[in-house]
C-alpha cells in the first residue's frame, strides 16, 4: 500500500495525468459484493489500492485504470501462490515433476498483453472496471489436461483446496472501457507460454529450480 502511494505521489508530482495498475480479483473479497470470493489480507490491501487510486484522481486528478485479473500466468510470473500455474508449464518444458499446490485455478490473462492494453482508455474520472478475463474459467484439472496433450511425458500433479476467487465474472465491463482487446482459448495460452519456456531453456536463458 505504501508502494502505491509513492507511485501516485510520484506521478502527481511530475504530472503524470494517467496510471495504470494491477488489482486483483481478490478484491471482491474485500468488497464482500456477494460473488463468493473469500476474505484475505492480500484483498484487503488491493482494495484499499483501489480506494487510493480514487483519492488521487478526486483530488489531483490523477486518472488511472486498475485491472482486477484472476490467475495470470506467462513467462516472468514467478512470484506470489498463484504463479504456481505458470511453473507447472515451465516444469512440463523442462521435462521435470511438478505438484500444484491448490485443486482449482482459472487462468486470467499473459502479462504482456494486458499491460500494453491497459494503458489506453480516456483522460477524465478515475474508473475501474471489473474484472478482466482473457480466458474464461476452467477447472486445473483442464489446464494440467491440456498441458499433458502437449506433452504427454509431464508428471503434473495437484492438491489442496481450490482457490476462492469468483473467476466466472465476465470482462465486458473492461471491453466497454477499453475496446475489444481479443481473446485467446486456454489451449492457446497454455500453447504460447511453453513454447516460450521451451525456447529459453533450450537458449539457456533461464533454468526450471522447482520452486
Amino acid at each position: 500500500m505504501v508502494g502505491t502511494v509513492n507511485v501516485f505521489e510520484a506521478a502527481r508530482k511530475l504530472g503524470i495525468k494517467r496510471l495504470a495498475y494491477a488489482s486483483s480479483i481478490a478484491a471482491y473479497g474485500a468488497m464482500d459484493e456477494g460473488h463468493g470470493a473469500m476474505h484475505t489480507l492480500y484483498g484487503a490491501y488491493k482494495h484499499c489500492d483501489e480506494q487510493i487510486a480514487l483519492v488521487y484522481s478526486e483530488d489531483w486528478s490523477v486518472a488511472s485504470v486498475g485491472i482486477r485479473p484472476g490467475v495470470v500466468y506467462g513467462v516472468g510470473r514467478d512470484q506470489g501462490l498463484t504463479s504456481k500455474t505458470t511453473v507447472a508449464i515451465l516444469a512440463a518444458a523442462a521435462g521435470k515433476p511438478y505438484e500444484v499446490p491448490f485443486s482449482a485455478a482459472c487462468p486470467g490473462c499473459i502479462p504482456e498483453r494486458w499491460r500494453a492494453r491497459s494503458s489506453r482508455g480516456g483522460e477524465g474520472a478515475h474508473r475501474r472496471p471489473g474484472l478482466q478475463h482473457e480466458r474464461r474459467a476452467r477447472a486445473g484439472r483442464e489446464g494440467l489436461r491440456i498441458l499433458r496433450s502437449i506433452a504427454p511425458s509431464a508428471k503434473l500433479t495437484s492438491s489442496g483446496e481450490a482457490l476462492a476467487f469468483p473467476m466466472y465474472l465476465p470482462d465486458q465491463p473492461l471491453r466497454d472501457f477499453l475496446g475489444d482487446y481479443g481473446t485467446a482459448t486456454l489451449a492457446e495460452g497454455i500453447r504460447e507460454t511453453y513454447d516460450s519456456f521451451r525456447a529459453l531453456l533450450q537458449a539457456s536463458r533461464i533454468s526450471f529450480t522447482g520452486a
